[in-house]
């Protein structure tokens, strides 16, 4: 960032939330990082510290607490990556026909820091409002399910005459791909007039774009390549539940399509095939679903920190001593899926004893949304695994 400063008038913002909570956004990390920089540290007390760290453009920020008056006003000295001398920053909240009004004071900022502070206080007033952070609903959504790289040694099955690209697993109903007339089996080779030579091609692509932009995807349908243009559109975004009970309740829809897929999966399996890896360094099957139940015991601990505002970030469910653990705890495959029901029980009892005024804190009701939006993927994909090590584990014996 440049370091050439002028004196400007303070940035606002109106928000469209009480002020506690906007206030709380400020004075909390966990809750600092859901609109403002990428990680946070912050002690929000006269002589406390603060600390913050954007990946995009790798910028930081680092200051003390001069005076904290909640939730009516901040002062904090502040100097960053480019500009190490320290200035005073105020940010004052006052109420406004139910808004709050939010007006950042920042001396001779620096012309380049300007539009951080501006993004930052828009997506503020996004989560605060909708629960949605600016990124997530500006971020185009392909809405497709990829079944993994095309290869000299796979391209065979999906028919194609190249050994490289992106195969369709499937298409997400209402999104860029199904619009687009993309389906199952389909092999995506180029976007936006670059090569796609592997899944990793893909999300570089996209970000490059925002929600209602409109590319050239290209593909083959067997041997024939097709070229079409597809609108990048934005993420579906879940109806905000009126109660705990209603997002429990649609959590537990999509769980119990996970226990139906599961209990089919396993009705012919033995504790035996379950036991053989398909090759060295592999989990088997049962592994595969002690992995499973300490990822949804990592969900609980998910839900609960923000309930609490002390977000967990370390997620150990690929640990092998853990995954070890469980099956030598839960040493059958009945054992194993009953353990994952339990867990799924859990998970919708804690959501459903979740304090009330959980329910008032969009971004954190949206955030447990999308966690369990993106769950019934990873689950699929490693029951998918598990079939595939028994089915190894058959063809062995």
């Amino acid at each position: 960032m440049a370091a050439e400063t002028q004196a400007r008038t303070p940035l606002t913002q109106s928000v469209q939330a009480p002020r506690a909570s906007v206030f709380e956004a400020f004075t909390t990390a966990t809750r600092l990082c859901e609109w403002f920089s990428y990680d946070a540290q912050l002690e929000a007390a006269p002589g406390g510290r603060f600390y913050a760290y954007w990946r995009e453009p790798g910028f930081y920020a680092v200051g003390e607490y001069l005076e904290v008056r909640a939730p009516e006003l901040i002062r904090l000295r502040w100097s960053d990556k480019d500009n190490p001398q320290p200035v005073e920053v105020e940010i004052a909240f006052a109420e406004s026909e139910g808004a709050t009004e939010v007006s950042v004071h920042h001396p001779a900022m620096p012309a380049a820091l300007e539009p951080l502070w501006r993004r930052a206080l828009a997506a503020l007033a996004s989560t605060q409002e909708r629960g949605y952070h600016l990124d997530l609903l500006e971020r185009p959504m392909l809405g497709v399910l990829l079944g993994g790289d095309v290869t000299a040694e796979n391209a065979g099955q999906y028919g194609v005459p190249v050994a490289y690209g992106a195969a369709l697993q499937g298409t997400l109903a209402g999104l860029s791909a199904e619009a687009a007339g993309l389906r199952q089996g389909d092999v995506i080779v180029g976007m936006d007039g670059k090569e796609v030579r592997s899944v990793q091609d893909i999300p570089p692509i996209t970000r490059g774009h925002k929600a209602g932009d409109t590319v050239v995807v290209e593909f083959y349908r067997g041997a024939e390549r097709h070229a079409v243009p597809m609108e990048l559109r934005p993420r579906n975004l879940h109806p905000y539940p009126e109660s705990l009970e209603d997002l429990a309740r649609a959590m537990a829809r999509e769980k119990q399509r996970l226990i139906g897929e599961l209990r089919a999966l396993l009705a012919d399996a033995t504790d035996a095939e379950a036991e053989r890896a398909p090759a060295p360094g592999k989990w088997n099957a049962k592994q595969i679903l002690a992995h499973l139940v300490a990822s949804e015991r990592e969900s609980q601990a998910f839900i609960a920190s923000l309930a609490v505002g002390n977000e967990l970030e370390v997620f150990t469910a690929n640990l092998d001593a853990r995954v070890n653990a469980l099956v030598r705890r839960y040493p059958t495959l009945a054992t194993l899926a009953q353990a994952l029901e339990d867990a799924y029980a859990e998970t919708l009892e804690i959501v459903r004893g979740l304090p009330q005024d959980f329910l008032a804190r969009k971004v954190g009701v949206v955030r447990v949304q999308l966690a369990a939006e993106a769950d019934p993927f990873h689950v699929r994909h490693h029951l998918g695994q598990a079939r595939r090590a028994l089915e190894a584990a058959r063809q062995a014996a």
